[in-house]
């Protein structure tokens, strides 16, 4: 039963250790014991079944025992209760040092979990000496499915490695001017994110380099925190080669999805790789496992699905997160969880051929990245004309490097009196307009059709390239005239022009995956 207790918590904490030490020294069958508790159990990722929190009271008699804590309901709320279990229903005892874990079997109730700290050790053992020494059928299957996750455990350098080289990439791009809080998509972009006009225009190393730049340092730790927590458990499962296999090959599908659904997105960010790996896991418990307790993988499946949806769900609902990059990860990953999901049982792990295991696996991944490629070719982002507009691009940026490094000394010269107005007039006639001129000549030429996902951007580049030769152009008259009306109306058009920079700059903001 639960009751409301807060009545006895209103002596001083000093009071009750001093009330449990007198009690248990007596080793008697009834006993208090200050203890300690956590929504999540020490060394473990299983939740405590009644989200118990903070400082609590173990009292321990023949009929069973009475557990007073805080209950956390929402946040840091709350309140006081006391749960009372008959000696019947608990089952399960063990204790790790100081820990001590226990279930509760009820009737018609699923299997219920309590797990927290002692004093020390000897407190932790005086209890689990006191309590039933029983085992539920569930809790010997538990401890079977540890063992044998414990045979399996080789270790989970993968999942290591590779947060740690997603956080070494994130600082030494910080120092490079891709900043920690607020990102600069320019400097991440030179750093290798993914974006349609560079990919698909022959740099396609952008497709793995993205998968570990971020965003800023609140992007880097939600996809840390869920590659450590799920890849610890699906290296184990899969195996570190065949996770590493997963990881890689779910991360290219999502940089690939990316592509497909909007070419024109700076992407980055490792979740297209973890959607893959949470989509392997769920597909691992899908499958028929006799040696897995029923209520592992009912919680495992539960856990994925939940992860799975809220995700793609606050992508949908938010601008600026690449849900594309998470289907496609997540759909890869599935694939490759059904095909590389073995038998949890060493013995039966070692009766597969290693070889044809990894060939199998190594087939799907390149039979999956290979129809998003073929996918890829037949989308906007493969279509032969949006692929002559990512090259002027590329061709522009350069161009308008010189064109503006050029037309700048002009301005300073002038300025600084060392040209007159003509000689000015005949370099923007020399070193600038030239250039603009074929840059606005290249953009009219190669249209991209009416239907293409980089119209808006096509549309916006031609308008700031009119915009920028005009102005040059009354630049170049105003200085050879005299005119100031040249002038006013030159920076009227280079402000125009920045209005559609400013567009552009929005449109390719990076967008996180």
């Amino acid at each position: 039963m639960i009751e409301n207790s807060d009545e006895r918590f209103d002596r001083p904490l000093g009071e009750a250790n001093a009330a449990s030490e007198r009690s248990s020294s007596a080793d008697s069958g009834n006993a208090n014991y200050p203890v300690r508790f956590s929504r999540f159990w020490s060394g473990s990722k299983a939740r405590n079944s009644f989200d118990l929190a903070r400082r609590g009271e173990i009292g321990i008699s023949d009929e069973g025992i009475v557990v007073r804590a805080f209950q956390r309901e929402m946040l840091f709320l709350g309140m006081r209760i006391e749960l009372a279990f008959a000696r019947a229903d608990i089952t399960d005892v063990s204790q790790l040092g100081n820990f001590v874990s226990l279930n509760i079997v009820r009737p018609n109730q699923d299997l219920e979990t309590l797990g927290f700290w002692t004093q020390d050790e000897r407190d932790a053992k005086k209890i689990v000496h006191a309590l039933p020494s029983t085992a539920s059928a569930t809790g010997i299957a538990l401890k079977e499915y540890e063992g044998q996750l414990k045979l399996l455990d080789r270790g989970d350098y993968v999942t290591k490695t590779l947060v740690a080289t997603n956080i070494l990439v994130f600082g030494a791009a910080g120092v490079a001017g891709a900043g920690f809080l607020v990102p600069n998509a320019e400097v991440l972009q030179a750093w290798g994110t993914n974006i349609g006009p560079l990919t698909t225009g022959g740099q396609w190393w952008r497709l793995v380099t993205s998968m570990f730049l971020h965003f800023g340092v609140f992007h880097l730790a939600l996809n840390m925190w869920a590659l450590y927590v799920g890849g610890q458990l699906a290296e184990r499962l899969f195996g570190s080669q065949a996770f590493a296999l997963l990881y890689f090959a779910s991360g290219l599908a999502g940089s690939l999805g990316s592509l497909i659904w909007n070419p024109a997105v700076n992407s980055a960010g490792a979740s297209g790789a973890i959607f893959g790996v949470y989509g392997a896991m769920l597909a691992f418990f899908l499958r028929k496992h006799s040696a897995i307790p029923p209520a592992i993988i009912n919680q495992q499946r539960w856990s994925g699905v939940a992860f799975i949806g809220f995700n793609l769900m606050n992508g949908f609902s938010h601008a600026g997160i690449d849900n594309a990059a998470h289907i496609g990860g997540l759909g890869v990953g599935f694939v490759m969880g059904l095909v590389l999901a073995r038998p949890l049982g060493l013995e039966a792990r070692n009766k597969i051929s290693a070889a044809s295991f990894y060939i199998r696996g190594g087939i799907t991944a390149l039979a999956m990245i290979g129809l998003l490629l073929v996918a890829l070719r037949f989308s906007p982002a493969g279509n032969t004309a949006d692929q002559r507009f990512r090259r002027d691009i590329r061709a522009m940026a350069e161009s308008e490097a010189i064109a503006q490094k050029a037309a700048n000394e002009a301005f300073e010269r002038f300025r600084n009196h060392q040209i007159t107005g003509t000689e000015l007039a005949e370099r923007i006639d020399d070193e600038v307009l030239p250039r603009w001129m074929l840059i606005q000549k290249t953009f009219q030429k190669d249209r991209v059709a009416d239907d293409s996902k980089l119209k808006p951007l096509w549309e916006l580049l031609n308008d700031f390239s009119e915009s920028r030769l005009a102005a040059f152009q009354l630049f170049e008259s105003g200085a050879r005239t005299g005119k100031s009306t040249d002038f006013k109306a030159a920076q009227a058009k280079v402000d125009q022009g920045d209005i559609d920079l400013k567009l552009m700059k929005d449109l390719n903001q990076g967008r996180q995956k």
